[in-house]
């Protein structure tokens, strides 16, 4: 491509190739947008053939810029920093490799950001289910009284038909735009999606960045033209992944209580997380307490006693681990990765 891209496509990947090739084939929805873009591909530790896919993308994306990169750093943060200072564009569209794009998605993109106020841009991501979902599935969808839904263990988000200004904390990673100075000015994400052996260095990932972004007055609009399908294989749609998600949420929650309060929580100020954990009770036999219980309230329950368990994970680790609250505490997370979250690096999967 010989233009300069107005904007930059970045895709973090591990290990699922194909669905990386399902993002390539719904990105040439796209090849008639009419002004120059380009994919940013960041392998994160890929022992599949993400290279091979990589470069048949760029064969399938005529005229389109595919740049193929490797980030040996662990964690979605990382990909992410690599990707932007990869990407040329002054708009950054970073999203994730398990999803698809709809043909309006990067020209209604483009069109916000005409606007020199917009800062940052989300839309619908709505669901591509592998196999008819359980039916307690709509038991996990948040609702706001403007009608906006989400359901966040599944990346699933729809506020309506119509653009408007939207909370910038529900602008979703899988599908998240944002102006490259904007980034640089709220000093980049925070660590997310780490391998499970170091789960202890996750952070709340592209939710303090839009903390920030709230707090500094960013404006951030929803566009329902910006539209992506978000895979859901049958492994998500059960109660043991909602579980784990809801584990790995009670960690962000600890990092991001760390770092509002500069250090650990006092100890004897106890925390809602807590208080939520103790309050739900413990059963070592659960069938004891499920038998005649709304299904409903039980999964709610167990999430809710996840989620504790993880804050209380982190908190624990944090408290015994100076170098770790360094690391919670940075001020950014775009340079130098913490040497032993590179030694420790396992290679076996992201949470």
């Amino acid at each position: 491509m010989s233009e300069t891209p107005i904007i930059s496509i970045i895709a973090p990947t591990r290990d699922r190739s194909a669905a990386l090739g399902r993002l390539a084939v719904s990105l040439t929805r796209c090849l008639d947008a009419g002004f120059p873009w380009e994919l940013v591909v960041v392998d994160n530790g890929s022992t599949d053939d993400t290279a091979e896919v990589s470069r048949r993308a760029a064969d399938a994306l005529l005229g389109v810029t595919v740049k193929y990169v490797e980030e040996s750093v662990p964690g979605l943060h990382a990909a992410r920093h690599r990707g932007a200072r990869e990407a040329e564009a002054d708009v950054l569209v970073f999203v994730d490799d398990d999803i698809e794009v709809s043909p309006s998605w990067l020209p209604a993109l483009r069109d916000e950001f005409l606007d020199s106020r917009v800062e940052l841009v989300g839309g619908p991501s709505l669901p591509r289910y592998e196999v008819p979902p359980p039916h307690w599935i709509e038991w996990t969808w948040k609702w706001q009284p403007d009608g906006t839904r989400w359901c966040g263990p599944l990346s699933l988000l729809e506020s309506g038909p119509s653009r408007h200004q939207i909370d910038p904390i529900l602008v979703w990673g899988l599908n998240f735009a944002i102006r490259r100075d904007t980034l640089l000015r709220l000093r980049g994400f925070h660590p997310d999606a780490l391998p499970w052996d170091l789960r202890r260095y996750r952070g709340d990932g592209e939710t303090g960045l839009s903390l920030k972004a709230r707090a500094e007055g960013v404006q951030a609009w929803y566009c329902p033209q910006a539209l992506v399908y978000h895979d859901v294989p049958a492994t998500r749609l059960t109660t043991e992944y909602f579980l784990r998600r809801s584990f790995l949420q009670g960690i962000s929650d600890s990092f991001t209580v760390v770092r509002a309060r500069r250090g650990l929580v006092p100890p004897d100020v106890e925390s809602r997380y807590a208080r939520a954990r103790r309050l739900a009770g413990h059963a070592s036999h659960p069938r004891r307490w499920l038998a005649g219980r709304d299904p409903a309230a039980v999964l709610e329950r167990r999430m809710r006693e996840a989620r504790a368990d993880g804050y209380a994970f982190h908190q624990a680790e944090v408290a015994s681990d100076p170098a770790l609250l360094a690391w919670v505490l940075r001020d950014d997370y775009m340079g130098d990765a913490d040497p032993r979250l590179q030694a420790q690096a396992t290679g076996r999967g992201h949470d």
